[in-house]
């Protein structure tokens, strides 16, 4: 499973970065567009993504696996 960071850019807006690299998949201006594209991206893609979402100071918010099924936790939320 592939894992994404959703960032906040440097340059201002929002970044998508794969995990482990510095490969920058796409920027958007607002994190809600960026998540719009990511989620259209994976029912896209043939094998599952993971989206490591962060706040707008950095730090960690929320994992969201796509698709669902796809989630490793037996858990609501």
């Amino acid at each position: 499973m592939k894992t994404y960071d959703i960032l906040p850019s440097t340059h201002g807006g929002w970044k998508c970065v794969e995990r482990g690299t510095d490969h920058m998949v796409a920027g958007y201006e607002t994190k809600e567009r960026l998540l719009d594209a990511m989620r259209e991206k994976a029912r896209q893609c043939e094998e599952p993504i993971s989206l490591r979402i962060h706040t707008a100071d950095g730090r960690f918010e929320e994992e969201r696996t796509y698709p669902r099924a796809a989630d490793p936790r037996a858990s609501k939320g």
